[in-house]
């Protein structure tokens, strides 16, 4: 028999889909600096992070404010990173907790030098600046011993302020992965109903396919972007809508 609890998470991941933002942040493009260095991020957020050539290598470390320049425990870390003059090759954190995550590039002296950056700034005086002036007087900055706890990739063509294709892709997985599920609720089911849910579970499919297929256009607007994932979801709620019946 269908779950109703099976319900309930394929709506919240659904709802998360959607809702997640898309935070592009810029790495060495205007000097050795973040650009924004300071930011606030929902849990299902994603950061990405564009890396320059102009002043590179650089890299992105999390790390705390009680040791600046220094990675945290279970750090992320892109590893040195050369980029170039688009900007088109990235780092992808998604956001976990809505604690501030301090940030720095473990490049030569760049962290000395106030390449810091801050995701969630809290209420206390932990402020992005009193951390980069804690870290203007560490000898040298460290970092993990390899890459962790994030995607770097290089997007051809695509403009490194318009992050639509991406979401697109990530949210279009969500959805066949969800329309999946539905698929195996069905065969517990009885046979009309298992009938009408696997054809919703299929309609659903189909909308995500054509959705990704859409964000591969680097071409495509953000409004069209977003047409197309308003569409994956309308079929992905059918085919819930198809369980409870």
């Amino acid at each position: 028999m269908f779950s109703y609890r099976s319900l309930l998470t394929v709506l919240g991941l659904t709802v998360a889909a959607v809702c997640a933002k898309s935070i592009d942040i810029d790495v060495g493009e205007e000097g050795i600096k973040f650009e924004p260095n300071t930011t606030t991020a929902a849990v299902g957020d994603v950061l990405n992070f564009h890396f320059y050539s102009a002043t590179g290598p650089h890299s992105v470390v999390s790390g705390s404010f009680d040791s600046p320049c220094a990675p945290a425990a279970n750090a992320f870390f892109s590893g040195l990173i050369d980029g170039n003059d688009a900007g088109n090759t990235t780092y992808i954190i998604n956001v976990t907790s809505t604690d501030p995550i301090y940030y720095y590039c473990s490049a030569k002296k760049h962290c000395q030098n106030g390449m810091v950056g801050l995701i969630n700034p809290p209420s206390t005086n932990d402020t992005l600046e009193a951390y980069a002036k804690a870290a203007s007087s560490v000898s040298a900055a460290s970092a993990p011993s390899a890459p962790a706890g994030g995607v770097a990739s290089t997007v051809s063509g695509a403009s490194p302020t318009d992050s639509s294709s991406m979401d697109m892709n990530m949210s279009s997985s969500m959805y066949m992965s969800m329309s999946s599920s539905m698929a195996m609720s069905a065969s517990s089911t009885g046979s009309a109903h298992s009938s009408a849910t696997s054809a919703a579970a299929s309609k659903a499919s189909s909308a995500a396919s054509a959705a990704s297929s859409s964000a591969s256009e680097t071409s495509k607007s953000g409004a069209e972007a977003t047409a197309g994932v308003k569409i994956a979801l309308g079929a992905v709620l059918g085919g819930m809508v198809a369980l409870m019946a």
